[in-house]
């Protein structure tokens, strides 16, 4: 998929259509996490996905591209990397994300 610029601040760099549920992998491309921009578009771009169940993964880091997606075992590097960029996640089933999701 070609990476779709959705706003100035955000850029779509994957999407996984799964039987069930639609990943929308989302680059955040801010110096800096600002919550609250983060928050006001994933609920805003959920809103507008609207006859597809979603979930929302937010990143502010290219170098975590190639294996944002994978949940199972990672190499102590690439854990750490994805743990500093992977900022936040939207649940299709909720209003509330989740902060750097892999963060222990």
């Amino acid at each position: 998929m070609e990476n779709i610029i959705i706003d100035t601040d955000f850029e779509i760099v994957k999407k996984d259509v799964r039987p069930t549920v639609t990943n929308f992998y989302i680059l955040y491309k801010k110096q800096g996490v600002v919550k609250e921009d983060i928050c006001k578009f994933a609920l805003s771009f959920r809103e507008q996905q609207k006859d597809v169940k979603c979930n929302i993964h937010i990143i502010d880091s290219k170098d975590i591209e190639p294996f944002m997606d994978n949940f199972s075992w990672l190499p102590k590097e690439e854990q750490t990397k994805k743990a500093n960029h992977f900022v936040a996640t939207l649940p299709f089933d909720t209003n509330s994300l989740l902060w750097f999701p892999f963060r222990e």
